[in-house]
């Protein structure tokens, strides 16, 4: 199983913490993609827990209610932004101990991984590609 059976919700302090990490990864950024980080912590900051963050379709409803001034494509990427960080964190604090010790174990037995998840059938899976090569 790839995540834990009782899973922990995303704290907005957690994620305030991600977009403060992502604005300091976006120092040498087009002003356009500060801003997008901007705009997405002011969002944050006017919600009260982030669980609509869980959802693209409920993101975007309500990145488009607080910010109405805003054109559709940047209240597209504020959605995308906030609904992205969310899911990335999500699966950070929920992945399974079994999930977390097979991804250690497929670092260590190849130089150069590549780790994606598959589709098969309605569950995703680890796939480890690597160059033993070292290269």
């Amino acid at each position: 199983m790839m995540l834990k059976e009782n899973p922990t919700k995303v704290t907005k302090s957690e994620l305030q913490k991600r977009l403060m990490e992502q604005a300091k990864r976006l120092e040498e950024a087009t002003p356009y993609r500060k801003r997008t980080v901007q705009l997405a912590t002011k969002v944050l900051d006017l919600t009260q827990n982030t669980s609509a963050f869980s959802s693209k379709s409920l993101t975007l409803s309500l990145v488009k209610i607080l910010l109405r001034k805003e054109d559709e494509d940047r209240q597209k990427d504020v959605a995308k932004m906030l609904y992205t960080q969310h899911g990335y964190l999500y699966n950070e604090l929920n992945y399974s101990d079994e999930f977390k010790k097979l991804v250690e174990e497929s670092k260590r037995q190849c130089k150069n991984p590549t780790i994606k998840f598959v589709r098969v059938n309605s569950s995703l899976k680890l796939q480890v590609n690597s160059d033993k090569r070292g290269v």
